[in-house]
């Protein structure tokens, strides 16, 4: 693995222990040790790769999952949802959103996510996209999976996450892991809260429990994807038209069936996969947790 490689590695590595420690404390000397770098080395490594020093990326990850909750959890009250996302006050939380977002957390949740002009409420024609995408939706127990991932920080554009699927599609070649995979998508960011070259894609695969990874892996990482009940919302459509399937889930399905999504990541399973015989659309189940109200 060359030197840029492997620091890659390493950063991918504490990005990810961040995303899944997110409400807890996290310390610069904590997640350096996570890297193998110094402190101090770790802040300009992790700047240069990045874009954002890691209190910068961090204070976004916990502001962009307050907005998401602030939207979608109105049975949660602002001081909850402040510490469930890592703050260490109410008051804390109050200055950093009206920072990131130019009005208070109870404004923003009231205007359904209106900031700056910019409309996060779902205003859409849920039965049109129903009869577009061919959407069904069920609640199901689904089982957890252990997978292999590439991550990709650049965005939902398709040359990028192209580019992860690529990567890893060759990690899994190489060790004959392919044959009778499931291929999943996790897709951490929602776009109309989170700038769209900014939000977080991993494409995976299962593997066995067993399956060991290390530096030498060239950037692939291996996680867990809980089991639980979840709504299962399937869909035939184009690439650009998986959004409308979380647009109608969160819009439309939560609010009428008395659930809320649990707080954990949703994710994408593919089923068919684009070709000149199916019109070059995809066979999706998007699966999001969820929990009573």
């Amino acid at each position: 693995m060359s030197g840029s490689s492997n620091y890659v590695y390493r950063i991918e590595k504490t990005i990810a222990y961040i995303e899944q420690h997110l409400s807890e404390e996290l310390k610069l000397q904590d997640i350096s040790q996570i890297a193998c770098f110094s402190p101090y080395h770790f802040h300009r490594i992790f700047t240069s790769i990045v874009g954002e020093t890691p209190y910068e990326y961090i204070t976004r990850l916990r502001l962009e999952k307050a907005a998401n909750m602030l939207t979608k959890m109105n049975n949660l009250s602002i001081t909850q949802i402040a510490f469930s996302c890592g703050f260490s006050s109410p008051a804390t939380f109050a200055r950093a959103f009206k920072k990131y977002y130019g009005v208070s957390g109870s404004k923003y949740r009231d205007s359904g996510g209106e900031v700056q002009g910019k409309q996060h409420a779902f205003t859409f024609d849920a039965e049109a996209i129903e009869k577009k995408i061919h959407l069904q939706v069920s609640i199901e127990n689904l089982p957890g999976y252990t997978v292999a991932y590439v991550a990709n920080l650049k965005g939902y554009s398709l040359s990028s996450i192209c580019k992860a699927w690529n990567k890893l599609m060759s990690w899994g070649r190489e060790r004959c892991l392919l044959d009778s995979t499931t291929m999943i998508g996790v897709s951490f960011d929602d776009p109309t809260i989170t700038q769209e070259e900014k939000c977080r894609y991993h494409a995976c695969v299962v593997v066995p429990d067993n399956v060991a990874i290390s530096e030498s892996d060239r950037g692939v990482g291996k996680e867990y994807i809980p089991s639980g009940e979840y709504a299962v919302g399937r869909a035939v459509c184009h690439a650009e038209e998986i959004r409308l399937a979380y647009r109608y889930l969160y819009g439309k399905w939560f609010p009428e069936n008395g659930y809320q999504p649990a707080d954990t990541f949703s994710y994408e399973l593919y089923r068919a996969l684009p070709s000149e015989e199916n019109g070059y659309t995809y066979t999706i189940e998007v699966c999001i947790p969820l929990k009573p109200i």
